[in-house]
């Protein structure tokens, strides 16, 4: 009689170790295509030097400008090196309408928040100093500073300059005497500077 010890064993086959593999490979390309996906969603990675470029001053819409010059404007000067240190960034467009009025918007950011708000400080002291009475503050919530209004025999000028953390912008209106009412020219700095905001917000 046979002892059970004696039976014959079914024969095993060798495991292919492909299997053994193919989970910890599925896993990983399972892994490497959620952190693709995540950085595509979620890169808010700048490209400063295309932001910061003559190109960006087409991407702003005139029409208050226009509405408060009386007539269409056309750019009629850009510059993007405005700093020759590579951690600031800036841009400036200057449009002139048909009545000679022109607005010049600037755009610049740093790496640090403290230098522009101790720029735009010093320069509030500068203007105050000179011209005391010409100084109001600014806040819309959005970004901080104040606004410079004057004239000369020659021009009138109205001058937003505010901030938001690290970016820094400056409105400009420059007409011939009489030009513009000051209610109507901080509208339409406020209505550029928010569009400059926007365009630049991932430098904020």
């Amino acid at each position: 009689m046979t002892s059970p010890s004696n039976r014959p064993r079914p024969v095993r086959r060798p495991r292919n170790r492909l299997f053994d593999l193919l989970p910890a490979g599925l896993a990983l390309a399972v892994l490497a295509a959620v952190y693709l996906f995540i950085n595509l969603i979620l890169d808010d990675t700048s490209d400063a030097e295309a932001d910061f470029a003559t190109a960006t001053c087409a991407d702003f819409d005139l029409a208050s400008f226009a509405a408060l010059s009386g007539g269409a404007a056309e750019r009629s000067t850009a510059n993007a090196d405005l700093y020759p240190d590579p951690d600031m960034h800036g841009l400036s467009c200057q449009y002139t309408s048909g009545s000679g009025m022109t607005l010049t918007i600037t755009a610049a950011t740093d790496t640090s928040e403290a230098y522009w708000a101790s720029s735009l400080e010093m320069t509030r002291q500068a203007w105050e100093t000179e011209f005391p009475n010409a100084i109001k503050d600014f806040d819309n919530g959005d970004f901080v500073g104040f606004t410079f209004s004057g004239a000369t025999e020659s021009k009138q000028l109205f001058d937003l300059h505010a901030a938001a953390d690290r970016l820094v912008v400056s409105v400009v209106l420059e007409a011939e005497p009489g030009g513009f009412e000051t209610d109507d020219a901080l509208v339409v700095a406020e209505t550029m500077g928010g569009q400059v905001f926007e365009r630049f917000k991932e430098y904020v």
